[in-house]
């Protein structure tokens, strides 16, 4: 039996790297159920959101195909009012709990600042996954593979889609800002 029912990690994985697959392997390891939330996925096709939602599943589902049965990898749209407080929260878990029947008792989640107040009003344990584990951004990723940096792909590429590079620098090249 695991630690957890059911984890949650949400994350717009644009694209997916090695810090986001140490975070997946250690919810997969400690929750019976998990839950990628694939966040703004009405947006693909710019600089900062690349990728479609599809093709964000596709990478996920490439790095840990054996564990697909209890993975639900789901698209989170962003709210049309941004606010970052706890009604994004009540949001986000609204839309699980309608959409897939399942309600997560862990969150896992980066150490960004703005995520302080998201969750105040629910009762879940949060495990902080510091960056200085993995440091690397998307960021550095996408920029790594525009300029074909064999060391930002070798490191932070998961091996799972290495083989998917070109086509990722392809869809990145075709981007608007």
């Amino acid at each position: 039996m695991k630690k957890y029912k059911c984890g949650l990690y949400i994350g717009r994985f644009q694209p997916l790297h090695v810090g986001h697959t140490h975070v997946i392997a250690k919810m997969l390891m400690e929750c019976e159920k998990v839950v990628i939330a694939v966040g703004s996925t009405q947006e693909y096709g710019t600089k900062r959101n690349p990728f479609s939602f599809a093709q964000r599943k596709c990478f996920i589902e490439r790095c840990f195909p054996y564990y697909i049965h209890h993975t639900y990898i789901v698209p989170l749209r962003d709210r049309e009012k941004v606010s970052n407080d706890a009604s994004w929260g009540d949001y986000v878990f609204e839309n699980i709990k309608k959409l897939y029947d399942l309600t997560p008792d862990v969150i896992y989640e980066g150490e960004e600042t703005e995520r302080t107040t998201w969750y105040d009003n629910l009762d879940v344990d949060i495990i902080k996954v510091p960056r200085t584990t993995i440091p690397i951004s998307a960021t550095e990723v996408r920029e790594g593979i525009i300029n074909n940096d064999e060391e930002i792909i070798f490191r932070y590429i998961p091996y799972g889609i290495r083989d998917l590079v070109n086509e990722m620098r392809e869809v990145i090249l075709k981007c608007k800002d």
